[in-house]
């Protein structure tokens, strides 16, 4: 199977679109995506990304976030699956924790705590939503944002190089 742009490109539109879904729901992200093709190279497909959710309207991205398990949770859809594979077997203080304060996160900010996982251990993602629950709506919601954006283009890359 071709890898890569040429793959890409290549794709129908309906293909191009289920693709592209995977990689992140917002309707705004596939629509421009869509739209940046054809690409000319991998980087080209990755610097529309950028430049796609940069500009993602607000309820797009809570929208999204709404779909994502919460961290530490186990996953049910296969993407997600792969990034929070980060550490098999947490003690269960870890795991007490994270869900408390993935419900601290949720009131405080009105939307699901994001991170991008890959390869960090329950206990990192748990400091790291510590310390974000002090940020004011707006810092978060910007870190939101480029969490998005890291898992979203991991994907992508996934997508692009798969065997």
């Amino acid at each position: 199977m071709t890898s890569g742009i040429t793959w890409f490109n290549a794709l129908t539109y309906n293909e191009a679109q289920r693709a592209l879904s995977r990689c992140c729901q917002a309707p705004s992200f596939v629509a421009g995506m869509l739209a940046a093709r054809p690409c000319t190279t991998d980087s080209d497909l990755l610097d529309a990304a950028s430049r796609v959710l940069a500009g993602l309207p607000d309820d797009e991205i809570d929208a999204v976030l709404a779909g994502f398990p919460r961290i530490g949770e186990l996953p049910a859809d296969e993407p997600s699956e792969l990034e929070l594979t980060v550490a098999s077997v947490a003690d269960p203080a870890t795991l007490a924790a994270l869900a408390r304060a993935n419900d601290v996160y949720r009131a405080r900010f009105g939307r699901t705590y994001l991170a991008f996982a890959a390869g960090g251990t329950r206990a990192e993602l748990l400091a790291v939503l510590e310390d974000r629950l002090s940020n004011d709506d707006e810092t978060e919601r910007e870190i939101s944002r480029a969490e998005l954006g890291k898992i979203a283009t991991q994907r992508l890359e996934h997508l692009l190089h798969h065997d």
